[in-house]
């Protein structure tokens, strides 16, 4: 499953090279152009990290402190592409909850890096502690484990990927699309119904503990709620 970056940033010439660098490094990327529509994406889609311009950020650190208050957005890596040299200004930043500030000229090689860094830290933390739980379904992914009602389901690598993708973002509705971006790859070359198919066999998998967990909603894609 591919790891998607959020990027927030106005400047277009900069946002298509980061970009570009980023989609040749393997990762999936969603550009917005301001720091309302960012939060708003941040909260939809919940990324694996982050990336806000200073310039779009009406408040750097009231930004970052909004996100990490957040149970649900807490632990989003936060990466701010600085519009100054002002060590305060920085240390102010990462107060706030930034997890790393890079300083002007922004150096792409350096920012894909410091990503890179990141996620590591983030993946090893992750599979120490991370096990979902939704009704009667429990996923735990350092494992590779999934249990539906105490007993074990064994699930293909996709299979596991959608699940978990759509219990690590409870509650909101992921559209075809997304899910194929996220779990296939930009460039699959299938189309949608390859989603609905894996949808069918995860539901005949986990049995009656799908129930109304796993929701279908009509027009728009899938969703899994309690």
């Amino acid at each position: 499953m591919k790891l998607q970056v959020l990027l927030v940033n106005k400047n277009v010439k900069e946002t298509q090279e980061i970009k570009a660098a980023l989609i040749t490094c393997g990762y999936l990327v969603i550009g917005v152009v301001s720091q309302e529509d960012g939060l708003k994406t941040v909260a939809e889609i919940q990324p694996d990290i982050a990336v806000f311009a200073q310039d779009v950020m009406i408040n750097p650190e009231q930004c970052c402190t909004f996100m990490k208050a957040d149970p649900k957005l807490s632990n989003i890596p936060i990466i701010v592409l600085g519009n100054t040299q002002q060590p305060e200004v920085m240390i102010s930043v990462l107060n706030a909850g930034a997890d790393d500030y890079l300083n002007p000229p922004v150096s792409i090689p350096e920012l894909i890096a410091r990503i890179k860094a990141i996620l590591r830290r983030v993946s090893m933390r992750g599979v120490i502690e991370e096990i979902l739980k939704c009704g009667d379904i429990e996923l735990n992914l350092a494992k590779f484990q999934v249990r539906a009602k105490d007993k074990d389901v064994k699930l293909a690598p996709k299979e596991f990927d959608l699940l978990y993708l759509l219990m690590k973002r409870k509650n909101y509705v992921l559209s075809r699309e997304f899910l194929l971006d996220r779990i296939w790859g930009y460039d699959y070359e299938g189309d949608t119904r390859t989603v609905d198919v894996h949808i069918r066999r995860l539901r005949r998998k986990l049995g009656t503990a799908a129930g109304k967990i796993v929701r279908t909603v009509h027009g728009r894609g899938y969703c899994v709620t309690e």
